[in-house]
């Protein structure tokens, strides 16, 4: 069950990726059936659309639709601290906070007033 989930998902996120390469294809490979049945400039030839314009109104759509599954993630929260568990089975509680304490001194520092130079040879 988990594989067919996955693979549905996978398919969702491809299909997001691959929808306006998708529109260009189909505009590039039918062009005559798009110029002469979809076009909405069939009436004045003078301005040479040939069906960009039905192109450009799909891939508009497809912009939108992209903005509006951005905006349901940027709409996502996420906890930004995690509450401390406190059981009496448990020993350790872990707890992120935004104060830090100091860490320990674990090197040693030799405070010296003489200047370090390279042997001499």
């Amino acid at each position: 069950m988990k594989k067919v989930i996955s693979f549905i998902l996978i398919l969702a996120l491809g299909f997001q990726c691959l929808a306006k390469l998708g529109l260009i294809t189909f505009y590039q490979l039918n062009k005559d059936y798009v110029s002469k049945e979809l076009c909405e400039n069939k009436d004045k030839p003078q301005m040479h659309c040939e069906g960009k314009c039905f192109l450009k109104k799909n891939l508009d759509l497809a912009d939108k639709a992209e903005q509006k599954s951005k905006e349901i993630i940027k709409q996502v929260d996420f906890p930004v601290f995690i509450q401390p568990i406190i059981s009496e089975n448990c020993i350790l509680s872990i707890t992120l906070s935004d104060t830090y304490s100091e860490a320990p001194a674990l090197y040693e520092y030799i405070h010296t007033d003489r200047l370090f130079h390279p042997p001499l040879v």
